[in-house]
């Protein structure tokens, strides 16, 4: 699998337009995968928090907010893509060689999320309590999208 994955890594040219289109097309359809619903709570919260103001300064300033946060949300995505682009193929040929060890490492931290599920066991998460702020501004909603990405 491994040396036909590189034999296909090593048949790609260049960027061509059908290939931009394709990822494109592919990070659209992310967007609306299940996965993505709960931000829908986050932005609407960011577009409609906007007290009394008139209707149109807070259409402008929630879609000022919404813009930020889905910035920030697209930085992350696209920062952790180009990460994987860049070492993925180091990482995967690390994996296939140590795959046993992994899959090991990976039942063990499944085992303990199921126990601690089930609560035959618990485990104590330390959290901080951070006074909760909204964000008024672009770069406080552009914050508060990265992680969400």
């Amino acid at each position: 699998m491994i040396g036909n994955l590189n034999t296909a890594m090593q048949n790609i040219d260049a960027l061509t337009p059908l290939t931009v289109g394709l990822v494109s097309l592919a990070g659209l359809v992310v967007g609306v995968a299940p996965s993505s619903f709960p931000l829908i709570s986050v932005a609407t919260g960011l577009a409609l928090g906007q007290g009394a103001a008139p209707a149109e300064q807070r259409r402008v300033r929630g879609l000022e907010l919404s813009v930020g946060f889905a910035l920030g949300v697209a930085t992350v995505d696209a920062t952790l893509g180009a990460l994987f682009g860049f070492f993925g193929f180091a990482v995967l040929r690390l994996l296939a060689s140590y795959l046993a060890y992994a899959y090991l490492l990976f039942a063990i931290l499944m085992v303990v999320a199921a126990l601690a599920l089930l609560r035959v066991i618990h485990i104590v998460v330390p959290t901080l309590a951070p006074a909760s702020k909204p964000a008024r501004s672009f770069g406080g909603s552009y914050l508060l999208g990265l992680p969400f990405g």
